[in-house]
């Protein structure tokens, strides 16, 4: 049973770490690093059965990096319809913008009907730069 309550006790740490970072996109070795750093021991192995357990649970959902080699994860459970709307990602902070805006409606459409081509929201990023960092620039 210690066991069982140990692993839902790493799940909730995830699950929080989550909900601390919910405007950016998570990696499970970032995860792996930062329980090390609360004294938690726990295997990368056992954190991607963790992250697909919250997954399934609509809890964060999985994205490719840019490099389309590594996957990571964005809290989603504050916002029930995550896939129903477009992401914008900041290419300097890594910061996630949801996209609820009814324009996006005109290209979906725009994109449908000149195009024959149907968008899939809940997997289409787009990259840029937040207004945050373009103060930078």
């Amino acid at each position: 049973m210690n066991n069982i309550s140990y692993h839902t006790d790493q799940k909730n740490m995830i699950f929080r770490y989550f909900e601390r970072n919910n405007d950016r996109q998570i990696s499970a070795s970032e995860i792996k690093e930062e329980l090390a750093v609360a004294n938690q021991k726990i295997g990368l192995a056992t954190i991607y059965r963790h992250l697909d357990s919250l997954e399934k649970q609509g809890v964060i959902r999985k994205f490719a990096d840019e490099s389309g080699k590594k996957s990571c994860w964005q809290y989603a459970g504050g916002n029930e319809n995550c896939s129903g709307h477009y992401h914008l990602k900041c290419e300097k902070c890594g910061k996630i913008i949801h996209l609820d805006c009814g324009f996006v409606s005109d290209i979906d459409e725009h994109i449908l009907t000149e195009h024959q081509f149907t968008m899939d929201r809940a997997k289409t990023v787009f990259y840029g730069t937040c207004a945050a960092c373009s103060q930078y620039i």
